[in-house]
């Protein structure tokens, strides 16, 4: 018999659904990365297999796909019996999906829910739904077999039990029965139906892809709120694996997909300390060295466990908190020690792991002070990452019953149970709307948190105050001007590196003979200016870096300059300099770069006189890569240079994920610098930087625009590459080579969208300062551009500014 399996499609403007695998299903903004594993209908899909039964995993919430093709996938593959695993949240989403799908495929297939939704354990639900035949109750690996077992002549359906189903014209019920002890009795959950590179939950930033697997399922504690061991499990009972057979799993899974790190998605993974132990020696027998991290209860854990698990790869820990009030936790069955569980996390930071943390708002007795103790405690323990949530009432959970009870239950409306995004609670002392305003205040608080930790963070671990690195590719006629100026820079705390890109010239080696401070990398190929300079980026020993192109000169108290700016002004993340023209040292190249809501980058005060108007230092979007001054720990906060672009357009794509992240860019007047321009690329305009700068300029939106900016400004987005098109191909003769890099920017879409939802989901300012950036770019270009000199004025045959032509080594 086909069955078919299925995490339905479950979406809305801007989200996406997370339901199967998840103890809280609930709605993700659109540029997260964050999925689970399906384990139930993993397990479930791989025992049918197992029995010998035909069965078909398909998870659309994972692939983000729409309802249409869905629907065609489920067709496609002609199944006889479809369990579609459902949630409250989404009950009405997967209500509608049933019914589509009873009418695409008639009545002769079994259709049937299963899932976190307690209203439907009933017969009168199954009554009431006439396009189901069947519901599972609870964990249903077993109920599932039992009854695809019953269909096949292989038993009855009052034999299986935690099964209502229709039989006869009647609706029949079993009670529910008793959950698997034996957990390893269970095959493998079915991954190789899966994309598994989809599933991504990585806490501490351990690396991807991310095995998910279980070790356990249950809790034996108390709590209220939580879901499943009051509604899945039904029962508060504990059950492990054997660590041996845990460890073959791991061992077999990691070889075959090549997975870089694996994570323990346990209910709670560390109950029963002989069991983690031996889990950790196995790891350690079998050389299994990737890094892992899992979901842990604090007050099980004390300095020694974390430094075994740490000695065996553990690398960061989840751990849930709630409430920062010892009554509240107690009240609502938590029962976590707070000063234990301080020791704890400084214990698990000691061990060189790394914590995150969740916290909710509104449990029982819940008030504006024990809300905001909440919030100051999470900043104390100063987690890597964290989750502030409104709590959410299950139905079927202790909590739901407390709030009914008391008359604490706003809203019966299952779409709105996300404590992400919406409160269906009030508390003896506050409404839904200043739970929500406290919600806001605790993000809006740590984000402001994590960007003075970034700043203030890395000031013990640097060996000089600063790192100048320069690309070169065959700059044998401008390397010993610019490398001259850094040697002689006023101040003397500073290191040289020289990242050469196979140059042919005799450049690289000329450098290392006349200038022996100058520490020289060389790579035998061109591997693009975005590579290399990470590469240097990596090898720098300074806490300030600057990025100088090969053909550029700095003034000599540039430096001093700069890290004076830095000094004063710790939120500064990024300095642009006041760049001239080598040629024409009275027009201004850059004074800092901006991009228009159309996408459109430029350099500001391009071809511009060098005059008052460019004296003050201001804030500006992003600073010109000819000279770019950035501190060192902002590459490990946001990320380097984005090694897709190559060359072009990677330094304004580079400052607009900093100001997405929080960091501000100033311009710096005094900063000054002598930039020759397109040296590399042998002229201004030419097939490759001309194909490079288009391919970027699609990348740069995909990556970092926001959908309503795209949704509003998408005719002038149109208009900008039509206007560009037009240009290339009438005046500077390189039309093609444009069209092609268009055509190359799109092909890498994927990749882009892949990289927004990391950049555009870990942002830590509102939309409208964006917004409000982008408008003073606008007003900014207009008003530099009616003082741009004549190209006859300036010697260049074609205006820089004109496509946005940053040069890149």
């Amino acid at each position: 018999m086909k069955v078919l399996l299925a995490n339905p499609p479950w979406l809305k403007k801007g989200y996406y659904g997370v339901r199967a695998g998840s103890r809280w299903p609930h709605f993700e903004n659109e540029h997260s990365c964050y999925v689970p594993y399906p384990f139930f209908l993993g397990y479930s899909t791989a025992l049918l297999l197992e029995r010998g039964h035909e069965a078909v995993l398909l998870d659309a919430c994972a692939s983000r796909e729409d309802y249409e093709t869905f629907y065609r996938r489920v067709l496609a593959e002609t199944p006889e019996v479809v369990l579609l695993e459902v949630s409250t949240i989404s009950i009405a989403n997967d209500l509608l999906v049933a019914r589509e799908l009873r009418r695409r495929l008639g009545r002769n297939i079994r259709l049937g829910f299963a899932g976190l939704h307690s209203f439907m354990y009933t017969p009168a639900f199954l009554e009431g739904h006439p396009d189901l035949d069947f519901i599972l109750i609870g964990e249903y690996e077993l109920p599932l077999l039992g009854y695809i077992e019953a269909l096949s002549g292989r038993g009855t359906f009052g034999q299986v039990p935690g099964l209502i189903v229709r039989h006869r014209g009647k609706i029949l019920a079993t009670p529910r029965g008793s959950n698997l002890h034996e957990l390893d009795l269970l095959p493998w959950p079915c991954r190789d139906q899966v994309d598994l590179h989809l599933y991504n939950d990585t806490p501490g930033g351990i690396p991807s892809p991310s095995l998910q697997l279980w070790s356990s399922r249950g809790c034996p504690f108390g709590c209220i709120f939580c879901a499943w061991p009051q509604i899945i499990y039904g029962e508060r009972r504990y059950r492990s694996r054997d660590p041996h057979k845990v460890v073959d799993e791991l061992e077999a899974v990691v070889s075959r997909y090549s997975m870089a790190s694996f994570y323990f998605d346990d209910d709670t993974f560390n109950i029963g300390r002989p069991r983690v132990l031996a889990l950790c020696e196995e790891l350690l027998r079998r050389g299994l060295t990737i890094p892992w991290a899992a979901m842990c209860r604090a007050d099980l854990m004390d300095a020694e466990l974390l430094e075994r698990l740490a000695g065996a790869g553990l690398r960061a820990v989840k751990y849930g908190v709630e409430n920062a009030t010892q009554t509240i936790l107690d009240g609502s069955g938590k029962r976590l020690d707070l000063d234990h569980l301080r020791s704890v996390v400084a214990s698990t930071k000691a061990a060189g792991i790394l914590t995150h943390l969740t916290f909710m708002f509104g449990l029982p007795g819940e008030t504006y002070d024990s809300a905001r103790r909440t919030i100051d405690l999470a900043l104390e323990l100063d987690p890597y990452t964290l989750q502030f949530t409104i709590a959410t009432p299950f139905p079927g959970s202790d909590y739901h019953a407390f709030l009914e009870q008391r008359g604490l239950l706003v809203s019966r409306d299952h779409q709105r149970y996300d404590g992400f995004h919406s409160a269906v609670i009030r508390t003896e002392s506050l409404g839904p709307e200043e739970l929500m305003d406290l919600l806001a205040e605790a993000n809006h608080r740590w984000r402001r948190h994590l960007h003075r930790r970034a700043v203030a963070a890395p000031d013990q671990h640097y060996d000089v105050d600063c790192s100048l690195i320069v690309v070169n590719h065959n700059g044998a006629e401008v390397l010993p001007r610019c490398l001259g100026s850094l040697v002689e820079q006023t101040h003397p705390c500073r290191e040289i590196l020289l990242i050469d890109n196979g140059s042919t010239d005799g450049s690289a080696e000329a450098a290392a003979a006349q200038f022996p401070e100058v520490k020289v990398l060389r790579f035998p190929s061109n591997r693009g200016y975005s590579r290399a300079v990470n590469i240097g980026i990596r090898c720098a020993k300074g806490k300030y870096l600057g990025l100088i192109n090969n053909d550029a000169s700095l003034e000599p108290h540039w430096l001093e300059v700069i890290l004076g700016r830095f000094s004063r002004e710790p939120e500064t993340g990024l300095i642009a300099s006041r760049i001239l023209y080598a040629t024409r040292p009275e027009l201004i190249n850059s004074a800092g770069d901006g991009v228009l809501a159309s996408g459109y980058v430029y350099q500001r005060g391009n071809h511009c006189r060098d005059d008052e108007d460019y004296d003050q230092a201001r804030e500006v979007l992003g600073a010109c890569g000819a000279a770019l001054a950035v501190r060192a720990h902002l590459f490990n906060d946001i990320g380097t240079f984005d090694e897709t672009f190559g060359m072009y357009l990677d330094d304004i794509d580079f400052s607009l994920r900093a100001r997405l992240w929080g960091y501000r860019c100033i311009y710096e007047p005094r900063a000054l610098v002598y930039h020759v321009g397109s040296h590399t690329t042998g002229s201004f305009y030419n097939n490759t930087n001309v194909f490079y700068i288009a391919k970027n300029n699609v990348n740069l939106i995909i990556k970092n625009f926001p959908r309503e900016l795209l949704r509003r400004r998408w005719p002038s987005i149109l208009l900008h590459f039509f206007r560009q098109q037009g240009y290339h191909t009438l005046r500077s003769g390189h039309g093609l080579a444009y069209s092609k890099g268009l055509l190359r920017g799109l092909l890498e879409s994927g990749t882009m969208l892949t990289r927004r939802r990391h950049i555009l989901g870990g942002k830590r300012i509102e939309y409208t300062e964006l917004y409000t950036e982008l408008d003073r770019c606008a007003a900014d270009y207009e008003g530099f551009r009616r003082h741009r000199q004549p190209l006859w004025l300036s010697g260049r045959r074609k205006p820089q500014h004109e496509d946005s032509g940053h040069e890149h080594g």
